[in-house]
C-alpha cells in the first residue's frame, strides 16, 4: 500500500486554553493506545468495503500556508495515516481501491482526487476528511486546504473545497452507497458557525449517501494537544481495533454511529450528527474484535408476518384486547376520557377549551391527519380508560359509517338496547330520535363511538341518508357520549350538518407525537413483552422519522409505517432481541411496508398476479380531488366468480395484515398501503378512469336492484359502451377454465385447491352482470325503434331546413352591414386601454382596464391583456386619497384599516371583506400633511401625527364620523411616528425635531406629557414592544435605541443595536418580542435578537429604502415596503437567513407602508399613487394565479417541460440549470440545481418518460442528468465532441437517441439507450458555423435543423448511423432561430430574425411546403411551441412578447392572444393541460395561465374597489360608464 502524503510540521501548542481540556491525562492516554499493532489480515464473511467496486478517499489538511487563520493541526498527519491502514486491515479494503491525500496544496488537488474516486467506485464510495471545515461569507461550507488564508478575502473556492462541490462530485458517482465522514473543526472564520447553515450540510443528504460529521466548534473539542488522533476518527480507530464488548458481532454502519454517538459525549466531545438516506441493508463495516462468539445465523423471518404474539400491530389499529401495549397517548387518553366523562354526566359543565367556555352535550368529534392513530387511542385508549371508570355501568358501541350508516347504527342500536335492526332502521330513517328511544331500556351509561367517520362522505353516496345519520347521532349525545372520529381532511365536511356545528367549534386534536412520546411506541410494547431493543435502534427509528417527515407524511403518516416496520423489524429479531440488521432487511421505515407487500405477491406466485390487483383495486375508492381510500367491500361482490382459489389470493394479505376480512366484508388495513406500495399506486394509477366507471357501476347496479330492476335507472348508450369498455366486452355468457396450479404459500410450494382464473366474469357481480345484460337489451330495441322515425323525419327536415338557412344569410348580410363601423372603432379602443393596461404599474386598475378592454371588443391584445393579469400579483384598491398615502394601519379586530395622506386627512374603511373594501369617515382637522396614524388596542381612539408639529387623538367609535379628542403639541419639527403602549395607556410621539415625547392616556380628552427622549440624530420611528416594557427609536446616523419605559416618567437606555449600513428608517417588533427588524438606506432589512442584542439575519432584495417593516402575527412572516416601488414578503422559518417569498410590485410609485391584518391572511401597503392595497398573503408563496420562478442570477435562454407537466427546467447563462415543480402553477417551487457546466447552458430537453434531461452548453459539452429524483438529479454522463459551444440538445420521443447542434457547426447524433454510456453516431452533413437549433419528428425518424443563414434543413435518421438529407429550403427572409414539429409530425413551425413565424406541411418531409406566414412581432422570433393537440401555437419574441395563435386552419392561422412581460423571451413552452403556458423573461421564468374565465373572476375578486368615473372618463373617453364587475 503506498500512502501518498505531504510533508507536516509538528507545531508545539500555544493555546492559552490548554487547562480547560475536556479530558484528563488518563483520557488522553487512553487516546494514544490507539497506535496500532496489525493482526494478519482477515478472512471470513464479505464486509462492506472488500467488495472490488470500492473506492475509498483518506484526505486531511493540518498545515495551513502563512498568513492562515487556521492553525496547524499535528493530529492530522497520524490520524490520516492510521484510518487508512486501519480500513485495509480491519475493514477489508483492498489496497488498490484507497487513495490517501495528505495536506492538498490546492482545492483543485483535493477535487481531482475525489473525482478520480467517484469515477472509479461502482458499489460503495468513502471520503474521509480530517481538518478544519471552514463556512464563508455565504454560509457556503469549505474543506481547508494548504492554500487556506481567509475566506473573506478574495474566492473562497480558490482557497478551499466547496462542500457543495463535494455533493456534486460524490453524488454523479455510480457508486450504490456513499459514506462521507466530515472528522472537522467547524470554523466561522472569526464569526459564530451559523447554525442554519451547519444543518444544510447534514440534513441534505442524496439518495444511497451516508453522512458523519462531528459537531465541534473549536479545536480542543475536536483535536487535544498531544494527542495523536482527532476525537471523532480516534474513536472509530479504537472502535475497528478493539471492539466494542457490549456490541454485537458485526458492526454495521448503524452500529458504528450509535457507538460514536454514546463514547464521544461520555469524553466531553460532541456527539457527532448523522443522516442517512435509502441506506438499506448492507454488509458489515468489520467485525467486532471484542465478541468472539460465532456469527449469528442469517435466515429467513422467524416469525410469520401473521404472527398474533407480536406486541406490533402493524397496519391492524390497537383494541381494548391490547390495551398494556397501546403506548404514546397518555396525554391524549386523558383529555379525552375527561370529555366524555363531563359528556356523561346527567347535568354536565360548560366544556373549556383554551379562555372560552361551550355548553356540554352533543357529539364531540375527534380529528386528526390520517396515519395520526386516532382509531388506537378510541379503542384501544379511551374505551379501556372509561371502562376502569365505570366497569360494568359502561355499554360501548363501536361502529364505521360504511355505504349505509343508518344500517349500521341501528344494527349495533338495536343489539344494545333489543328490537329488530331493519325495524330500528326504518324507524330513524323516519325519525332520527326513534335512536335514541331505542336506548331507553338501556340500563347504565352509553358510549357510542364512531370510527372512521369519513366514509360518511366517501362510501355512503346517498345524501339524505347522511343528514339521517348524523341527525340520529345528535339526537343520542342527549342521552348517551357520542364520539366520532374524522380525518383532518374531512373535517370541513362536517360543517354542512347543523348536528355537527357546535362539536366543530370545540373538537379534540390529535396532534402529531413528540419525539418522546415515539420513543415509548417504539420500546415499551417490547418491554411489555419480555422483548429487548438492540442499543441505538430507537435513536436510528427516530432520525429515519426526522429524515423522512415530508415523504412519510405523503404515503399516509408516520405511525402506521412505524408501526408496520416495528413488526416486520419483530419477525426478523435474533432471539429476543430487535436489532438495527433486521429493522434494515425490513426495508426501514420508508420501505418495510411495501416489502412486505412485495413479499406477499411474490409468495402467492407471478400467475396469480393479476387477481391479486383485481381484488386489491376493488377494494380501493378512486375520487378524482383525494385520490385513493380505502373501501368495504362485501366478500360475495369481491369473491363473486371463483371464490375458492381467490379467497386463497386474499387469505394471504389477510394473513400478513395487508387486509382485514370482518362480518362478511373485507378492506384494505390501512390507507397507508395505497400510498406507500408503488404497485399498487400503479396499479391505480392506469386503471383509474376504468376504477371510477367500475366504481359506478356497482352502485348503479345495486340502486337497480333495489328499485325492483326499474328500467328507467338502466344505462344510457354512452354509458354502457363505457362499462363494457371497462370489463372487457359483453359481459353475458359463462366461460370455462381449466385447471392452473393454486397460489403458493410463503414457502413457494403450490397449494393443491380448486381451478382458477381471472375472466372478465369473475371481477364483476352477478348483479352487474344483469345490469349490463337489461341495459344492452333495452339499447338495442331503441336502436331499431330510431331507424325509422329517422327515415320518416329526413324529408320534412330537409324542406324546413333549406327555408330557414336563406332567412339566416340574408338577415345576416344587413346585420353586418349595419354594425361594421362599430366593431372596427371598438376594436380599436380595446386594442388602445389593453396596450395602456399593459405598461401600468398599478396592477389593480390595470387589471380592471385590461377587462374592461375585453368587454368592449374581445381582440388579441384584450384577451392577453387580461391573461396576464393572471400573472401579477393584484391588490384590492382603497381609493379616495388625492395625495401619497403614508401609513396605512389595522385596528386590532381587523375590520376596519385607517390610511394617513399628504392630502391632510387620513381615512377610514371597512375591510371586514378584504375582497370589497368600503370607505368610511374621514379624519380631518391637520393643517399638514398626515404622516403617522395608529390604533389604540381597544380600536376606539386613532392617533395621528403630522407635519403641523402635532398629534392628535380621534374618537373613531363611530367610525363612519371621527371626533376629535385632543391635540398633543409639544414637538417643534413634524411628527413622524405615533404609537400607543399595548395596554393603551402611554403613548409615543417622535419627531424631525429629534425628541421623543411620552403622553399618558389615562384621561384621552387630556393627555399629560410624562417624559422627553433627547436623541442625538434625526427619528423616524418609535416601536413599543409588545409587553410595553420597551420602545425602539431608529436614528439616521443608523442603529436603533432601546430604551425602558416601564416606568414612563423615567424612562432609561438599555443599549444601542449598532448601524450596519446606514439610515435606519423603520423598526418593528416581533409579536413574542424576540427579534427586532429594522429597514435601512441601503434596501436591506436586518433582524436582530432584542434579548442579546445581536444581528441574526439580513435580508437583501430592495434596491432602495425601506421605510416600513411589518411582522405577521405569528411572527412567521416579515413584510417590508420601498422607494423601489415594491413591497416584499419575507419567510422568517430561518431567522438567520430570511426568504423572499413574494414580491408585490403593483403600485404606482414608493411604497409607503405595510401592516398585516390580525388573522395574518391580508397585508395592506401604502403608496405616492395615492392608493392603499390589500393583499392577500394566506399563502405568502401564492400571490398570484401563474407564479414568477426566479432564483438565476443571469439571463434564462432555455427551457423544457416534463411531458406530465410537472417538472419545469430552465437553463441559464449563469451555467446553472434548474429544476421546478409547477405542478400547481401559482407557487414555485424550486427542486434542484444542476450544476457542472462551466459556461452558460442555453438548451434543456426532457427524456420522454421524464426520467432523464438533456443541457447544452457553451462549455462545449451537453450532459445527460438522471432526475428520476428532481430533488436529487445525478450527472449521468457527458457527450463531449463539439469544439465550439453547443447550441441545442434534443431527445427523441423514443428516448434512444439525442441530437446535439454546435457552434462549430456540426451536428452530432448519439445513442442514449443507455445513458450511463451514449455512444456518437453519426455527425449528418457538413459543418455549417450558422447551425442553430434541432428537434426530432414525434416518430423520431427525422429530425429539423435551422440556420443563421436562413436555411432549414430535414434529416432522415430512421438508420441512426446512416442519415440522410431530405431537404435544404430557404424557410425565411432572416436567420432561422427556433424548429419546432406539430405533435402530429405533419407540420414544422420555424421563427427567424425577421420577426416572423411559418408554417410548414411536412408530411412529405422531401418536399416542405410553407402554409401560412405568422406575422407581428418587432423583433427577432427567438421561440415557438405547439400545445398538445396542435391547434394552438404560442410564438416567444424579444420584444418582449408571447403571440397565441390559433392554427387549427394551418392556411388561415387567427392571433387569439398577445401576452406582454417584462423583459425578452427566448423561448416558450405548452403544459400537457394547454392551460399554462411558460415562457422566459430576463434572469426568471413566467408561467401565463390561457384560461380567460379564470382571469375574469380574478380580476374581480382580487383588484378592491371599481375604476372610478374619472379614470373610466380617462381611459375609456366617448364609452358609457360600466363597472367591469358586477356589484
Amino acid at each position: 500500500m503506498s500512502l501518498r502524503t505531504a510533508p507536516s510540521t509538528t507545531v508545539p501548542d500555544p493555546s492559552p486554553h490548554a487547562v480547560e481540556r475536556r479530558m484528563t491525562e488518563d483520557d488522553a492516554a487512553t487516546l494514544e493506545k490507539t497506535r496500532l499493532v496489525w493482526p494478519p489480515r482477515r478472512s471470513g464473511p464479505s464486509l462492506l468495503l472488500s467488495d472490488e467496486g470500492a473506492r475509498v478517499l483518506v484526505a486531511g489538511t493540518g498545515a495551513h500556508r502563512a498568513p492562515s487563520r487556521l492553525p496547524q493541526v499535528p493530529a492530522v498527519p497520524p490520524t490520516v495515516n492510521d484510518v487508512a491502514q486501519c480500513l485495509v486491515e480491519r475493514a477489508g479494503l483492498a489496497t488498490s481501491g484507497l487513495n490517501v491525500l495528505l495536506d492538498p496544496a490546492t482545492p483543485a488537488n483535493l477535487g481531482e482526487a475525489l473525482e478520480r474516486a467517484a469515477r472509479e467506485a461502482t458499489s460503495v464510495l468513502m471520503f474521509h476528511f480530517i481538518g478544519h471545515a471552514v463556512f464563508g461569507p455565504d454560509d457556503e461550507l469549505h474543506l481547508a486546504t494548504q492554500a487556506t488564508v481567509d475566506l473573506g478575502d478574495g474566492v473562497p473556492g480558490y482557497q478551499a473545497l466547496p462542500y457543495s462541490a463535494v455533493r456534486d462530485i460524490l453524488s454523479s458517482s455510480r457508486a450504490e452507497l456513499t459514506v462521507v465522514v466530515l472528522d472537522c473543526c467547524f470554523t466561522g472564520t472569526g464569526r459564530p458557525v451559523p447554525a442554519k447553515a451547519m444543518e444544510k450540510v447534514i440534513d441534505a443528504p442524496w439518495p444511497g449517501a451516508h453522512v458523519l460529521a462531528s459537531s465541534a466548534k473549536d479545536e480542543n473539542s475536536w483535536a487535544l494537544p498531544g494527542v495523536r488522533h482527532t476525537a471523532l476518527s480516534g474513536a472509530l480507530l479504537r472502535l475497528l481495533n478493539e471492539g466494542d464488548p457490549s456490541g454485537p458481532h458485526d458492526l454495521t454502519l448503524d452500529h458504528v454511529h450509535h457507538h460514536l454517538a454514546r463514547v464521544l459525549p461520555e469524553g466531553g466531545f460532541p456527539r457527532p450528527r448523522r443522516q442517512a438516506a435509502g441506506l438499506g441493508e448492507r454488509p458489515p463495516l468489520a467485525l467486532n474484535p471484542a465478541q468472539s462468539a460465532r456469527r449469528p445465523h442469517t435466515g429467513p423471518p422467524i416469525a410469520s408476518p401473521g404472527d398474533l404474539s407480536s406486541p406490533y400491530r402493524g397496519l391492524v389499529p390497537y383494541t381494548a384486547e391490547q390495551a398494556e401495549l397501546f403506548f404514546g397517548r397518555e396525554s391524549a387518553t386523558r383529555s379525552l376520557a375527561t370529555r366524555v366523562r363531563q359528556a356523561l354526566r346527567e347535568d354536565p359543565p360548560p366544556v373549556v377549551v383554551g379562555s372560552q367556555a361551550f355548553e356540554a352535550g352533543g357529539p364531540l368529534i375527534v380529528t386528526g391527519a390520517s396515519g395520526c392513530g386516532k382509531s388506537s387511542l378510541l379503542r384501544a385508549g379511551l374505551i379501556p380508560a372509561m371502562r376502569r371508570d365505570l366497569g360494568d355501568d359502561l355499554s360501548c358501541v363501536v361502529l364505521t359509517p360504511g355505504s349505509e350508516p343508518t344500517g349500521a347504527l341501528a344494527r349495533e342500536v338495536a343489539a344494545l338496547g333489543g328490537g329488530a335492526p331493519d325495524r330500528l332502521r326504518a324507524i330513524i330513517e323516519s325519525d332520527p330520535g326513534g335512536a335514541r328511544r331505542a336506548l331507553t331500556g338501556v340500563k347504565g351509561r352509553t358510549l357510542l363511538v364512531v370510527d372512521q367517520f369519513e366514509e360518511l362522505f366517501i362510501a355512503c353516496i346517498d345524501e339524505r341518508a347522511r343528514r339521517r345519520f348524523v341527525e340520529a347521532l345528535a339526537e343520542l349525545s342527549r342521552n348517551a357520549a357520542v364520539v366520532l372520529a374524522v380525518r383532518a381532511d374531512f373535517f370541513g365536511r362536517c360543517a354542512a350538518y347543523p348536528g355537527l356545528l357546535e362539536a366543530m367549534k370545540r373538537p379534540e386534536i390529535v396532534s402529531p407525537m413528540t419525539g418522546a412520546e415515539l420513543r415509548t411506541v417504539i420500546e415499551q410494547p417490547a418491554l411489555r413483552s419480555g422483548l429487548s431493543l438492540e442499543p441505538g435502534l430507537t435513536d436510528l427509528l427516530l432520525e429515519d422519522l426526522q429524515a423522512n417527515a415530508d415523504a412519510l407524511e405523503r404515503s399516509g403518516g408516520p405511525l402506521p409505517l412505524l408501526s408496520h416496520a416495528l413488526l416486520a423489524t419483530w419477525q426478523r429479531r435474533s432471539g429476543g432481541m430487535l436489532t438495527m440488521a433486521g429493522y434494515r432487511s425490513a426495508g426501514g421505515v420508508t420501505g418495510a411496508l411495501a416489502a412486505s407487500a412485495e413479499d406477499t405477491l411474490r409468495g402467492l406466485g407471478a400467475e396469480f398476479e393479476p387477481m391479486a390487483r383485481d381484488l386489491l383495486i376493488r377494494l380501493v375508492q378512486v375520487d378524482d380531488q383525494i385520490g385513493g381510500t380505502k373501501r368495504r367491500v362485501a366478500l360475495a361482490e369481491l369473491l363473486p366468480g371463483n371464490p375458492s382459489v381467490a379467497g386463497q389470493v386474499l387469505a394471504e394479505f389477510v394473513r400478513t395484515r395487508l387486509v382485514t376480512v370482518g362480518s362478511d366484508e373485507a378492506e384494505i388495513t390501512h390507507e397507508a398501503l395505497i400510498r406507500a406500495w408503488p404497485r399498487l399506486g400503479g396499479w391505480i394509477d392506469a386503471g383509474r378512469a376504468g376504477l371510477l366507471v367500475q366504481r359506478r357501476l356497482t352502485e348503479d347496479a345495486q340502486l337497480w336492484q333495489q328499485q325492483e330492476q326499474d328500467p328507467a335507472y338502466l344505462y344510457d348508450a354512452g354509458r354502457l359502451a363505457a362499462a363494457l369498455a371497462v370489463v372487457g366486452g359483453r359481459p353475458t355468457g359463462s366461460a370455462s377454465h381449466g385447471p392452473v396450479p393454486s397460489p403458493a404459500g410463503p414457502d413457494g410450494a403450490a397449494r393443491s385447491g380448486p381451478a382458477t382464473g381471472a375472466p372478465v366474469e369473475d371481477v364483476i357481480s352477478r348483479t352487474e352482470r344483469q345490469f349490463l345484460d337489461a341495459s344492452e337489451q333495452r339499447q338495442n330495441r331503441r336502436v331499431q325503434i330510431a331507424r325509422g322515425v329517422i327515415a320518416a323525419l329526413s324529408v320534412l327536415l330537409l324542406v324546413a331546413v333549406s327555408g330557414a338557412v336563406v332567412a339566416l344569410v340574408q338577415r345576416g348580410q344587413a346585420s353586418s352591414q349595419a354594425t361594421t363601423a362599430a366593431t372596427q372603432r371598438d376594436q380599436a379602443l380595446s386594442r388602445q386601454i389593453a396596450a395602456t393596461a399593459g405598461h401600468m404599474p398599478d396592477t389593480s386598475l390595470a387589471a380592471q382596464l385590461a377587462l374592461s378592454a375585453f368587454q368592449v371588443s374581445p381582440t388579441a391584445e384584450a384577451r392577453g391583456a387580461l391573461l396576464s393579469t393572471l400573472s401579477r400579483p393584484i391588490g384590492a384598491r382603497l381609493v379616495g386619497h388625492t395625495a401619497p398615502v403614508e401609513r396605512v394601519v389595522y385596528r386590532p379586530d381587523g375590520r376596519v384599516a385607517a390610511t394617513a395622506s399628504s392630502d391632510l386627512t387620513a381615512r377610514l374603511w371597512n375591510v371586514a371583506d378584504p375582497l370589497r373594501p368600503k370607505a368610511l369617515g374621514v379624519v380631518q382637522g391637520h393643517t399638514g400633511s398626515v404622516e403617522a396614524v395608529a390604533f389604540s388596542t381597544n380600536g376606539r381612539i386613532l392617533a395621528t401625527g403630522s407635519t403641523d408639529e402635532t398629534a392628535r387623538l380621534w374618537d373613531v367609535s363611530n367610525t363612519a364620523k371621527p371626533a376629535t379628542m385632543a391635540t398633543l403639541k409639544g414637538h417643534k419639527e413634524r411628527v413622524l411616528s405615533v404609537a400607543f403602549s399595548p395596554k393603551g395607556t402611554i403613548m409615543a410621539t417622535a419627531s424631525a425635531d429629534r425628541t421623543v415625547l411620552l403622553w399618558d392616556l389615562a384621561d384621552p380628552r387630556k393627555p399629560k406629557r410624562v417624559a422627553v427622549l433627547q436623541q442625538s440624530s434625526d427619528i423616524s420611528e418609535v416601536a413599543f414592544s409588545p409587553d410595553g416594557s420597551l420602545i425602539a427609536v431608529t436614528s439616521s446616523t443608523g442603529g436603533v435605541a432601546l430604551l425602558d419605559v416601564r416606568t414612563p416618567a423615567k424612562p432609561t437606555s438599555l443599549a444601542v443595536l449598532p448601524a450596519q449600513d446606514g439610515a435606519v428608517r423603520s423598526v418593528a417588533f416581533s409579536s413574542d418580542g424576540v427579534y427586532l427588524a429594522t429597514g435601512s438606506d441601503s434596501g436591506k432589512v436586518h433582524l436582530w435578537n432584542v434579548t442579546a442584542t445581536k444581528l441574526v439575519g439580513t435580508a437583501s432584495g430592495h434596491a432602495s429604502t425601506v421605510g416600513d417593516v411589518a411582522f405577521s402575527p405569528d411572527g412567521k412572516i416579515l413584510a417590508s415596503s420601498s422607494t423601489d416601488g415594491t413591497a416584499r414578503v419575507w419567510d422568517l422559518s430561518s431567522p438567520s437567513s430570511p426568504q423572499a417569498v413574494a414580491s408585490l410590485a403593483g403600485s404606482g410609485g414608493a411604497v409607503t407602508g405595510v401592516a398585516f391584518s390580525p388573522n395574518g391572511q391580508n397585508l395592506a401597503t401604502s403608496a405616492v399613487d395615492g392608493t392603499a392595497r390589500l393583499w392577500n398573503v394566506a399563502n405568502a408563496a401564492r400571490v398570484s394565479p401563474r407564479a414568477r420562478l426566479t432564483g438565476h442570477t443571469s439571463t434564462v435562454g432555455g427551457l423544457a417541460m416534463s411531458k406530465d407537466g410537472d417538472t419545469l427546467a430552465t437553463a441559464s447563462d449563469d451555467e446553472s440549470v434548474k429544476l421546478w415543480d409547477v405542478s400547481d402553477p401559482a407557487v414555485s417551487t424550486p427542486l434542484s440545481t444542476l450544476s457542472g457546466h462551466t459556461a452558460a447552458v442555453v438548451a434543456a430537453s426532457f427524456a420522454p418518460d421524464g426520467k432523464h434531461l438533456v443541457t447544452a452548453s457553451l462549455d462545449r459539452t451537453a450532459r445527460l442528468w438522471d432526475v428520476s429524483d428532481t430533488a436529487a438529479p445525478k450527472l449521468v454522463a457527458t457527450l463531449k465532441g463539439h469544439t465550439d459551444g453547443v447550441r441545442s440538445a434534443a431527445y427523441s420521443p423514443d428516448g434512444k437517441k439525442v441530437v446535439t447542434a454546435g457552434k462549430d457547426g456540426r451536428l452530432y447524433l448519439w445513442d442514449v439507450s443507455t445513458p450511463a454510456a451514449p455512444k456518437r453516431v453519426a455527425a449528418p452533413g457538413v459543418a455549417d458555423e450558422t447551425l442553430d437549433t434541432v428537434a426530432f419528428r414525434p416518430d423520431s425518424r427525422v429530425i429539423a435543423t435551422s440556420s443563421r443563414s436562413s436555411y432549414l434543413r430535414l434529416w432522415d435518421v430512421s438508420e441512426p448511423a446512416e442519415p440522410r438529407r431530405l431537404a435544404n429550403v430557404p424557410a425565411h427572409t432572416g436567420g432561422v432561430l427556433d424548429v419546432r414539429f406539430s405533435p402530429d409530425g405533419k407540420t414544422l413551425a420555424t421563427t427567424a430574425t425577421d420577426g416572423t413565424t411559418r408554417l410548414w406541411d411536412v408530411a412529405k418531409p422531401e418536399r416542405p411546403r410553407r402554409l401560412s406566414t405568422l406575422p407581428g412581432h418587432s423583433a427577432d422570433v427567438t421561440g415557438a411551441a405547439f400545445n398538445a393537440n396542435g391547434k394552438t401555437l404560442a410564438t416567444a419574441s424579444r420584444d418582449g412578447t408571447i403571440r397565441v395563435w390559433n392554427i387549427a386552419d394551418r392556411a388561415r392561422p387567427v392571433l387569439w392572444a398577445v401576452l406582454t412581460g417584462s423583459g425578452s423571451v427566448n423561448d416558450v413552452e405548452f403544459g400537457p393541460e394547454g392551460t399554462v403556458l411558460a415562457g422566459t423573461s430576463g434572469v426568471a421564468a413566467q408561467l401565463w395561465g390561457l384560461d380567460v374565465e379564470q382571469a375574469r373572476a380574478n380580476v374581480c375578486e382580487t383588484s378592491g374597489m371599481t375604476i372610478t368615473k374619472a379614470e373610466w372618463a380617462r381611459y375609456l373617453p366617448g364609452i358609457p360608464y360600466k363597472a367591469p364587475c358586477a356589484a
